[in-house]
């Protein structure tokens, strides 16, 4: 593991600690108790792909609506290890997804022209593609909690609760409340504060409840290098439009 690779790797860990997530948490009573999953494998804060021989000083922090759906999503060996919370993945799936994204982009003209005219697709001024491939990646969400269902299926349901999910979660440290904020400001200002001395890319990605909390974040913390694209999860057929 190189230095760099280790340092954001550590960082990545305070971050878990301190939001005291990692499969951890019992779900305290709220409105949102059906839809959450209770018990091992049901919070988490920040994932690290496990590339460790980059070198790189640029991150690529990618948001979406949740880390993931079903009973026990997070690998057994998630939660306490002998040195910290684990937060180590492989999340190249969704990097290479990224990636071939962004690749669409060098090759054209204005993305938003090409498969994304139907998304919210968009990215910011003062935005520039990164090396996705050589740069470090890291997966974070709006609301940590793992859903019984689908984030679409939750999105359009006849009492659509993705929006309240996102923004009235219940946070360990109860920031929201104290602040009247929405309940992820307070870890995705502390991602980006423990970021802050690397060169960081920030892509949001998925539906419109997620495009409206991302708007709102790049905004609230002046962020000028963003770019915001349709859920990484998504596959691609060989024309290298999404299906969804």
């Amino acid at each position: 593991m190189n230095n760099t690779y280790a340092d954001i790797h550590n960082l990545c860990q305070m971050i878990e600690e301190h939001m005291k997530g990692n499969s951890t948490q019992e779900f305290p009573e709220s409105v949102f108790s059906d839809l959450i999953q209770c018990g091992d494998g049901n919070y988490q804060f920040v994932a690290l792909d496990n590339s460790k021989n980059l070198q790189s000083k640029t991150v690529v922090v990618a948001i979406g609506s949740n880390y993931s759906q079903g009973p026990n999503q997070l690998p057994k060996s998630f939660g306490k290890t002998m040195h910290g919370p684990f937060v180590e993945a492989g999340l190249l799936q969704w990097k290479n997804t990224l990636k071939r994204r962004f690749k669409l982009a060098r090759e054209h003209d204005g993305w938003m022209d090409m498969a994304f005219r139907k998304r919210d697709e968009r990215v910011s001024s003062g935005f520039f593609i990164p090396d996705v491939e050589n740069s470090h990646f890291i997966m974070t969400n709006f609301c940590p909690w793992i859903t019984k269902r689908t984030w679409r299926d939750i999105r359009e349901s006849k009492n659509s609760l993705s929006c309240e999910l996102l923004n009235k979660w219940p946070c360990p440290v109860n920031y929201h409340i104290k602040t009247g904020t929405p309940a992820w400001s307070y870890h995705m200002n502390l991602i980006r504060e423990k970021l802050s001395g690397y060169n960081v890319v920030w892509v949001g990605h998925g539906g419109k409840d997620v495009s409206d909390a991302f708007s709102k974040f790049v905004e609230q913390s002046k962020i000028d290098n963003w770019a915001f694209t349709a859920n990484l999860t998504l596959h691609w057929h060989s024309k290298g439009r999404a299906l969804f």
